[in-house]
């Protein structure tokens, strides 16, 4: 009986820098991926250049070029079309996965068909090449399957909902384009929460797998497209509304609702419901504004402290988190 396959999607514009420390990691990968599909996306670096050079070496890779700088959202949508795995992994050119990482979420998806994805911890590096581990919700001690009920109860007891840093995600390629149209997946108009939307969609429809482990590193830099799309985040949020409440998204409403995991856009959130409070009340429950006004405080303070301070709770914290688990 074959295997399922992998397809590897990587965007990259002006990454030369870290795009071999990217690359390394995918091909070190203990579970060969099917395919490495990087499309690079109108860089003024040496990027091609790179890339072109572990094409050479490595057939696995495939090498598309965007005719201009389409944006990182463009350019996720057209690998997904032109993937042929059965899931994929979207894999940013400035991030890292350890080499265990697509056999540890293979192994699990694989025990559990059914589900539309699977995600781990992610490890935090700063640009100075320092590792910082990111607030984690340990779920379990070992690797596990937790149905679409399962998922929303977790969002409303812990707060964990999927898709915020997809270099940890590997996802069912079928369940994801079923959210929009070719060349459409990932929603351009939900900016940097269009992954926050797809994955949190599937994994109300299909449930997800878990792996307790820290398996993916994301690089945390200024001036990153995340943060780029919060002056839109009221757009984004009253978007995402408004996609919950037509009928192709009633599947999932409930559980989005039930979750409060739409806290994570805060005070967005408040404002968009007040400016048309009887189409979107039902998101705001009472814990979902208790939960956005403790966040509201906790950022106040969080940025009022050095980074020094950051690095020494967080370390604390998943020491902390790391033995309660275990």
């Amino acid at each position: 009986m074959s295997h399922p396959t992998v397809s590897v999607i990587m965007p990259n514009y002006n990454h030369a820098k870290f795009l071999p420390y990217a690359l390394e990691g995918i091909l070190a990968q203990s579970y060969r991926p099917f395919e490495i599909i990087i499309i690079d996306d109108g860089s003024t670096d040496n990027s091609l250049e790179v890339i072109k050079s572990f094409a050479e070496k490595h057939s696995l890779i495939q090498v598309f070029v965007n005719e201009q700088n389409r944006g990182v959202v463009y350019t996720l949508n057209r690998g997904i079309d032109l993937a042929k795995g059965d899931y994929l992994l979207m894999a940013a050119a400035d991030d890292f996965v350890l080499p265990e990482f697509l056999e540890r979420s293979m192994k699990i998806l694989a025990a559990h068909p059914q589900a539309g994805l699977s995600i781990c911890h992610s490890m935090v590096q700063r640009d100075s090449g320092e590792f910082v581990r990111q607030l984690s919700v340990f779920l379990a001690n070992e690797s596990c399957y937790f149905s679409s009920h399962e998922l929303a109860e977790l969002g409303r007891t812990k707060g964990f909902s999927v898709g915020n840093q997809v270099n940890g995600v590997v996802v069912k390629k079928a369940a994801l384009t079923e959210i929009g149209e070719p060349a459409n997946y990932l929603l351009p108009s939900l900016k940097s929460a269009c992954d926050f939307f797809a994955m949190n969609v599937i994994g109300f429809r299909y449930g997800v797998c878990y792996v307790p482990e820290s398996l993916a590193i994301f690089r945390k830099t200024t001036g990153s497209y995340s943060s780029s799309c919060k002056a839109f985040r009221d757009e984004v949020v009253k978007d995402i509304f408004d996609l919950l409440v037509s009928p192709k998204y009633s599947d999932v409403l409930s559980k989005f609702q039930k979750s409060g995991i739409i806290y994570y856009f805060e005070t967005a959130v408040l404002r968009v419901v007040m400016s048309n409070f009887s189409k979107y009340r039902g998101f705001l429950r009472l814990a979902v504004m208790r939960t956005i006004l403790l966040n509201v405080v906790r950022e106040v303070v969080w940025g009022a402290l050095p980074e020094s301070v950051h690095d020494k709770y967080l370390a604390m914290k998943d020491k902390f988190l790391t033995s309660v688990a275990h």
